[in-house]
């Protein structure tokens, strides 16, 4: 997103705090590994080109990032969560129907549009 100029810069300006620093960590001046898609790629396995196209579709549309907890509960899983937030802030559309970031929505109903949308066996209902 940000090599590529596809991030919503006045979104960050405007919505956020602390993106500049966050942007040394992102291009590597600190320590010398510019965190993008080849890179993140030798770690998850996913070819660099698909996660480049990822962001490209995600920037290109509407987009809301989910998540859930039990990642975690394993040494330093609190970043992923930081790092989906951060994404949904560079792309600038929190706040936006269908867009930003959620958590655990299967948990809470957040996709039932009412109390009589369908529940989930072993769910509760939304009132």
């Amino acid at each position: 997103l940000y090599s590529e100029k596809r991030h919503d810069e006045k979104f960050l300006k405007n919505y956020t705090t602390g993106f500049d620093q966050f942007l040394p960590y992102l291009l590597g001046t600190q320590d010398g590994q510019v965190k993008d898609a080849k890179w993140a790629s030798a770690i998850c396995g996913v070819p660099a080109e698909t996660i480049r196209e990822l962001a490209r579709t995600m920037a290109g549309g509407r987009t809301q990032i989910i998540g859930g907890w039990c990642v975690q509960r394993m040494h330093h899983g609190e970043q992923y969560a930081w790092m989906l937030v951060v994404l949904a802030a560079m792309l600038g559309q929190i706040g936006l129907p269908g867009g930003g970031f959620g958590f655990s929505w299967h948990y809470n109903g957040a996709g039932t549009i009412t109390s009589a949308g369908p529940i989930m066996s072993g769910f509760s209902s939304v009132v």
